[in-house]
């Protein structure tokens, strides 16, 4: 099972029926930056889902020592700490053509002249977008931005790009991520989420782009 809700369901309604229940945390649900009322609410639910849950697998410090501290198995569970995610290396190194290149400044009206400087991720306080239109602010048009992904923040940023000007480019999801990331001349990440290991400054670093980050919580 994947994700916390999704996972709450799928453990409690699978008990007695599969042989074990492995939970992939990609992110436990109660973090330190919520107000203890949430947070011990989430951590509850955790810990309920945690009696039908044999093995629970996650991607950073944070959720690690949480699980040994709060029980988020069943007796005899464990708790493991994966790496991360990773990429296709040799499809990022691989530079755009420049018939691809044309097309992509086409669609998402870029200036082929100006550097592309991109955030891919989700529009959630701790991951910063906000952060991003700082930085169009005071560039102005000397490059082009362009944020891409989903979340509750979307509606949000994507109005007050409009008002910084039409080198601010905010979209949804998209199936060109990877030719954005090798269109970009700088990848921009300021979240403070409890990351494992972000898979957008991997994709970055595979296609040989620099990128500018903020140091995570801890």
């Amino acid at each position: 099972v994947h994700t916390p809700v999704i996972s709450w369901i799928a453990r409690y309604a699978s008990r007695g029926l599969v042989g074990a229940t492995m939970y992939v945390a990609h992110g436990l649900p109660f973090t330190p930056r919520q107000p203890w009322h949430v947070r011990t609410a989430l951590r509850m639910i955790e810990q309920f889902a945690g009696r039908y849950t044999d093995a629970i697998l996650v991607m950073n410090k944070i959720d690690e020592n949480a699980c040994k501290r709060y029980q988020l198995t069943r007796s005899g569970g464990f708790c493991m700490k994966i790496p991360g995610v990773g990429v296709n290396v040799d499809a990022y190194a691989q530079p755009l053509d420049d018939a691809t290149r044309r097309q992509i400044d086409a669609e998402f009206a870029l200036r082929p002249d100006k550097p592309l400087l991109l955030y891919l991720g989700r529009f959630i306080p701790d991951k910063r977008p906000g952060d991003i239109l700082e930085l169009a602010r005071r560039l102005g048009d000397r490059a082009d931005f362009l944020l891409a992904g989903e979340g509750p923040l979307w509606d949000q940023i994507a109005a007050e790009a409009q008002q910084i000007g039409p080198h601010v480019h905010v979209i949804g999801w998209t199936d060109k991520s990877a030719d954005l990331v090798r269109r970009c001349t700088l990848a921009l990440f300021p979240s403070i989420f409890r990351e494992g290991l972000p898979r957008f400054l991997l994709e970055a670093a595979a296609a040989g782009k620099p990128a500018i980050a903020s140091k995570a919580l801890r």
